[in-house]
């Protein structure tokens, strides 16, 4: 009997069905991975670029708030936004950039020529700010500065020189 063959069936090789089984659920296995990870990177990323957003908004929040107002003193500070930004921390800095005296035309007339100096701004005024937080672990920021007319900003008088 140990030859014998059933009538009707073909004889089929014994242990393929295991081994099928095994690559299946290898290829199975790999495939939720890969599937696994690329829902968890798009996650990552729409959560990523949510961050950037409001960032972007806090930022020009905190820029106008120091570049608006009609007076500035050359000052900084930083602090933390309210809920729910308390992820959220900024820092904020006015300070004045000089400029340098342009060559002035010749071909001008005195009147002209007194317009253009006396208009003259010896510097300008400089709004910067950081909006900086963190997710997962890692830190991100977010910058911007704007510069805005010197009059925008206050220079208190050089010691001795009294008031203008």
């Amino acid at each position: 009997m140990a030859g014998h063959r059933r009538l009707g069936r073909p004889e089929r090789p014994r242990g393929y069905i295991f081994i099928e089984t095994v690559v299946a659920m290898a290829v199975l296995s790999v495939s939720a991975m890969v599937i696994y990870e690329a829902l968890r990177q798009a996650a990552l990323v729409r959560a990523q670029a949510t961050d950037f957003t409001v960032a972007r908004f806090l930022l020009e929040r905190t820029l106008s708030e120091h570049a608006l107002p009609p007076l500035q003193q050359e000052q900084e500070g930083s602090g933390a936004f309210p809920p729910p930004f308390d992820r959220f921390f900024y820092a904020w800095k006015v300070s004045r950039v000089e400029v340098p005296e342009p060559e002035w035309p010749t071909d001008l007339s005195q009147e002209e020529l007194a317009v253009f100096k006396a208009s003259y701004q010896k510097f300008l005024g400089k709004v910067e700010a950081v909006v900086r937080w963190t997710r997962g672990g890692a830190d991100f920021e977010a910058r911007a500065e704007t510069l805005v007319n010197a009059r925008h900003v206050w220079v208190p008088p050089e010691p001795g020189q009294g008031m203008p």
